[in-house]
């Protein structure tokens, strides 16, 4: 599951989570930061499973990786006949703690918006797996951002960025023939039974009702992150997903219409208006040249999120115990 965050995946992943069949892992990261260092490797060795299990020490990104594999993982890993790196990453999702006892598993889904920016890595590890790709309108996906950013940011740089995430998956999608189904948050939140109906017909397996009763496993992630991470983390998290619990509604949908100024919106539209056209959300079409200072503004910020990727990518390149020099562990 990617596309830019704020839009309606950790909604999604409590829906799925509530499925019989299904788990849905919030955002770990494991994937990509092992994949370099241990595609390669064979399990059968135990120093192998020993450090990639070290891994779940440390917090990947900014945002606090809020789930270890259950302890059993080890003894799958063992227990298992081919014991390659893909097969224990399934492995590593099916101790997903929060799944409870399910039994009939048959979808997996790793939920992680910066994912979205390295699908030619996933497609080599899974290439059959199926991407959903969440987004949510563009201005109301930057208010959100805005509002629960860690330090005040331009509406420039997040209006960018959110273009950039997308033109990403498309390149990538048409480049390695992806198969991905869209899905606009605003669906979701407006007819979620009717949206989770033709999302479940992609996926290829059967709808259940009690997908809509999400609450109660939004109820127990909060649970878990209470009791496994620090006061600090937790107020963070609950900050920015605290309304999980409540029931689904549409206040947000159109939120920039009352809480961005004009001059702000107009900046989106004149950074964003050909990517949002494509999901159906721009009104019109913007004048054909901004301001020369937003174009400064516009490239520069262009060249911010070039820069970035690459950093990401010569930072997955480097072996896994190099990388733990720039971690935190939990």
């Amino acid at each position: 599951m990617i596309g830019m965050g704020r839009s309606g995946t950790t909604l999604l992943t409590n829906m799925l989570n509530s499925h019989p069949d299904v788990i849905s892992t919030p955002e770990n990261e494991f994937v990509l930061f092992a994949a370099k260092s241990f595609k390669d490797k064979n399990f059968d060795n135990a120093a192998v499973v020993n450090d990639f299990m070290n891994l779940f020490k440390y917090n990947f990104h900014t945002e606090p990786s809020i789930w270890v594999p259950a302890a059993k993982i080890r003894e799958d890993i063992k227990n298992s006949s081919d014991k390659n790196f893909v097969n224990v990453c399934k492995l590593t999702y099916l101790n997903y703690p929060l799944a409870g006892q399910k039994k009939n598993v048959s979808l997996l889904v790793d939920k992680n918006p910066v994912y979205s920016l390295h699908t030619s890595t996933l497609h080599e590890l899974f290439p059959d797996a199926k991407y959903i790709i969440l987004v949510r309108n563009y201005k109301d996906n930057v208010l959100s951002r805005k509002k629960y950013a860690y330090k005040p940011t331009s509406v420039f740089e997040l209006g960018v960025s959110w273009n950039f995430y997308y033109e990403t998956i498309f390149k990538t999608a048409a480049l390695r023939k992806l198969q991905m189904y869209i899905l606009r948050y605003e669906d979701l939140v407006s007819t979620p039974k009717e949206t989770l109906q033709k999302l479940f017909i992609y996926l290829d397996i059967g709808f259940k009702e009690e997908m809509l009763n999400y609450k109660e496993k939004a109820g127990e992630m909060k649970k878990h992150l209470k009791e496994n991470t620090s006061g600090e983390k937790f107020d963070k998290v609950m900050k920015m997903h605290g309304n999980l619990e409540s029931d689904i509604n549409t206040t947000r949908i159109n939120a920039h219409e009352r809480e961005l100024s004009e001059e702000e919106n107009s900046i989106l539209d004149y950074i964003c208006y050909n990517m949002a056209n494509q999901f159906g959300y721009a009104k019109k079409q913007p004048k054909p040249m901004g301001k020369w200072g937003w174009r400064l503004r516009k490239s520069f910020y262009e060249w911010k999120m070039q820069m970035y990727l690459l950093k990401q990518k010569m930072y997955y390149n480097l072996p896994v115990g190099m990388r733990f020099v720039f971690l935190k562990k939990k």
